[in-house]
């Protein structure tokens, strides 16, 4: 822990689609701000990301987790600092080229009014072949394989607006593995589920993390599922990075309490799982 500061591998892959070496850098932040209407609402913060890995951006309402996503995924700009993706410059990477490596969900996506599944998961195609491109072989079949992957194929050609929320999820997540990105940026994606459906998308992406390799970096408020899930947490406080490491050890009273201001207690999980907070 860094110290405290204030199912199966695709079918098709496409060729020119690179990826992050697992272990390497993903992301290098380097005292990176964001200040809106003269709010600080991210403080300068450094710290890097690592490829291959499944991580979590966890901390309070307004802690600046959202704010972190939307720079990562080019949704707003830094006021200040350096931030590198694969070793390069956010702003050095075409829209198009970024778009192939990085896949952003953001907490609530359009409605997608009228689109059938397949319509919808189709969408993930268009960094790769534009909006008057027409699909190709290549792209039906990462289409075919991402509803496989997510267990979407069955709702193919239903609406997905008619779909339950956790079933319209995956379908979303279908979309975002279609794209062929590399590295999954996703907020809060567990927000509106019941726990059956939110542990049924977590498992979804640690699937996905393990089986293609992908780089998944996801806003997480629940802090038991961030700890059972993830490989890596980063936590916020205020605006600013308050401390950075594996769930074993972060997933301690002191530290939760720092992160969250009540005072918690660690447990054992009754089936020998990742230990369990509790707010006393």
């Amino acid at each position: 822990m860094r110290s405290m500061q204030a199912t199966h591998a695709p079918a098709l892959d496409d060729a020119r689609q690179p990826r992050e070496r697992a272990g390497g850098a993903l992301y290098e932040i380097e005292g990176v701000s964001f200040e809106a209407d003269a709010r600080m609402l991210l403080a300068p913060l450094s710290l890097s990301l690592t490829a291959g890995r499944m991580i979590a951006l966890i901390g309070h309402n307004g802690s600046g987790k959202s704010t972190l996503l939307k720079l990562l995924a080019r949704q707003q700009a830094p006021s200040g600092g350096s931030l590198r993706f694969a070793g390069r410059e956010l702003g050095a990477w075409s829209a198009r080229e970024f778009a192939r490596r990085v896949a952003y969900l953001p907490q609530h996506p359009p409605q997608a009014a009228g689109m059938t599944v397949r319509e919808l998961v189709a969408l993930g195609r268009y960094p790769w072949h534009g909006a008057l491109g027409r699909l190709r072989a290549e792209d039906r079949a990462m289409i075919d394989e991402a509803l496989r992957v997510t267990d979407t194929a069955r709702f193919a050609a239903q609406l997905a607006e008619h779909l339950s929320g956790g079933e319209r999820q995956r379908v979303w997540l279908a979309m975002l593995v279609a794209q062929g990105a590399s590295c999954l940026l996703l907020d809060e994606p567990t927000s509106a589920l019941d726990i059956a459906h939110q542990i049924d998308v977590l498992r979804l992406l640690r699937s996905l993390a393990d089986t293609h390799g992908l780089s998944v970096v996801i806003v997480l408020h629940d802090i038991n599922l961030a700890a059972r899930f993830c490989d890596e947490l980063v936590a916020l406080h205020g605006g600013r990075l308050l401390t950075q490491g594996t769930p074993a050890e972060l997933m301690r009273s002191p530290v939760l309490e720092a992160i969250y201001g009540v005072p918690m207690d660690i447990v054992p999980h009754p089936h020998g799982g990742s230990p369990i907070a509790v707010a006393r």
